[in-house]
């Protein structure tokens, strides 16, 4: 008789993603990280590779955070060490994923400013983040605390 294994709504999604394609243009809000909380991958890519690991198996031990953007606008009472459950229910500190996402963003523009070859000084970029107009004031300055653990400054930082 033939095992069958049952996946988790967040499984689900990621099979149905991989086997009918793209859902949109937009690049989710995923970050995977190892199982020792070091970062692996963001967006389509840290899906694909979660698909990977919980076709095989593997992926009880990795840490896969989906949409958590929202969670912090639906966190009531938010504190600065709020934590929010991945894909497994396991908890991490969400100022550490929201740092992780940065992070990752700010990186991934410098690479490609320096793949294209345009010379530049960092400290002439001036970063905007998007917030939620619905986002409480806890929430946004949740948002501007974990841009700075990424090393913004805040004259180089705007928060619209």
């Amino acid at each position: 008789m033939k095992k069958h294994r049952v996946f988790d709504k967040f499984e689900y999604e990621l099979a149905i993603r991989k086997r009918y394609g793209l859902t949109s243009w937009k690049t989710p809000t995923t970050v995977l990280l190892e199982p020792d909380k070091s970062f692996h991958s963001f967006g389509y890519e840290a899906e694909e590779k979660y698909i990977e690991l919980a076709e095989d198996e593997k992926h009880q031990d990795w840490f896969y955070f989906q949409r958590f953007k929202m969670l912090l606008h639906d966190k009531l009472g938010l504190k600065r060490d709020v934590l929010i459950p991945d894909a497994s229910g396991k908890e991490m500190e969400a100022k550490k994923i929201f740092a992780i996402a940065i992070r990752y963003l700010k990186d991934h523009l410098l690479k490609m400013i320096l793949n294209k070859g345009i010379e530049f000084y960092e400290e002439d970029i001036l970063w905007v983040l998007t917030i939620p107009a619905i986002w409480s004031e806890p929430a946004k300055q949740f948002m501007r605390e974990a841009a700075v653990e990424v090393t913004f400054t805040m004259p180089h930082l705007n928060l619209i």
